[in-house]
């Protein structure tokens, strides 16, 4: 749950929600809330910075080791000044152009989008009537429960080794192979109010090109918990170290068994 780390002082942490109360504190209405960092276009952190910005900039993979190209976002500040939006959108594109540019071939998984932060509250109301259809439909019987098993397993995974799945997939899927749970206009709703909050959105050449989208992530529980699995990092020769299941109830436990390899 940390989203800013200081290994300098025992690991010390901001999780989402206690950064959005450090800024709540300050008393002070942003524009733009922009984080720098990997994996961070989670509707989560979106939902617990909604009230503190009008606009949210992040990525859901990976931002190049460069990080956002500065210069870039000066001068399109400069550029509008009295239009923030569209400063933002410009200044995504550019910066996605750059890192294609600076990175091919070893950061090809880079995206970046703008949220319009007015629109969320529209679109989680969408979700939530989403999650109780997928929910008593899961309930409803063996035939309905397998297909929503399948789509949850093969959704698109922004990232492996965690519990993250890209949500635009994720809705599409289900519709595709259980339409009879959503509905069409249901999923028209629901597919509209997702895109009302993307001011601007930006993958990869090499995404682009495969055809992965990449629009933002939710975490999903699956056999009623998450697992994190960590590695032990030698990419020749990569094998699992362990992995930690975090319960419903808060609990979570930790495996080191070879036989999940």
């Amino acid at each position: 749950r940390s989203v800013i780390k200081y290994d300098g002082n025992n690991r010390a942490h901001f999780t989402a929600k206690s950064l959005s109360r450090a800024i709540a504190a300050a008393n002070a209405k942003m524009q733009t809330i922009y984080t720098d960092a990997c994996l961070m276009n989670c509707v989560e952190y979106q939902f617990e910075l909604k009230d503190l910005a009008d606009y949210l900039v992040l990525s859901t993979f990976i931002v190049p080791g460069y990080g956002g190209h500065y210069d870039f976002l000066v001068d399109q500040l400069a550029a509008h000044p009295t239009d923030i939006e569209a400063a933002l959108k410009e200044y995504n594109r550019q910066t996605v152009a750059f890192w294609d540019e600076r990175y091919e071939g070893r950061y090809d998984y880079h995206d970046m989008s703008v949220i319009r932060t007015a629109k969320l509250d529209a679109f989680g109301q969408k979700w939530r009537a989403f999650t109780d259809k997928i929910i008593a439909a899961y309930q409803s019987g063996e035939a309905l429960k397998q297909k929503i098993d399948s789509v949850t397993k093969y959704t698109f995974r922004i990232i492996n080794n965690n519990p993250s799945y890209d949500i635009v997939h994720y809705y599409k899927q289900m519709y595709r192979v259980a339409p009879e749970v959503l509905g069409e206009d249901f999923f028209n709703e629901l597919d509209a109010s997702f895109w009302a909050t993307v001011v601007s959105k930006q993958t990869s050449n090499f995404l682009q090109e495969r055809g992965n989208s990449v629009d933002a992530s939710i975490l999903l529980g699956t056999k009623g918990h998450y697992r994190r699995y960590t590695y032990n990092g030698d990419l020749d020769n990569l094998e699992l170290d362990f992995f930690l299941q975090f319960e419903a109830d808060g609990s979570r436990s930790c495996f080191y068994d070879n036989e999940y390899h």
